[in-house]
């Protein structure tokens, strides 16, 4: 794995497992988020993350295999069409590209936050900051173990 492959690895983690929040929180008598809610909404929110961060990595190394394959010079922007044949049929990122228009360099994998822009054959994926918020707790609760 060279250093920018391991970067990228370790900014998604980052951003991604970073802070998964609850969705779901009851509350109690008093107002304060309930501990039994808590524990039951984490492990969804580290799933997510989990589930986030395995698309993103299945779609740096599909522009990867598209790049050498198509022999793109460094510079040259992927479209969701040149991405689409790298990943099985049915596969939740399959999906997500399927529902993108053809010639979009950006694609949503998360509803509500900003789609990921494409990057070009030399460049490097970019998790959009709107990310982090959702992302965070969950990656440091990783880290907590």
């Amino acid at each position: 794995m060279n250093s920018s492959h391991f970067l990228f690895s370790m900014i998604c983690s980052a951003a991604l497992l970073a802070s998964a929040s609850p969705r779901v929180s009851a509350a109690d008598g008093d107002g304060k988020s309930s501990k039994a809610a808590q524990v039951v909404t984490e492990p969804i929110a580290q799933a997510e993350a989990t589930a986030v961060l395995g698309m993103l990595r299945l779609l740096d190394a599909g522009k990867d295999q598209w790049a050498i394959e198509a022999n793109a010079a460094p510079s040259q922007q992927p479209t969701v069409a040149d991405l689409k044949p790298y990943f099985k049929p049915g596969s939740p990122l399959h999906r997500k590209l399927a529902a993108a228009k053809p010639e979009a360099t950006e694609v949503t994998l998360v509803e509500g936050l900003a789609p990921v822009k494409l990057p070009t054959a030399g460049g490097e994926l970019k998790v959009p900051k709107d990310w982090t918020a959702r992302f965070t707790k969950a990656f440091l609760r990783s880290f907590a173990d």
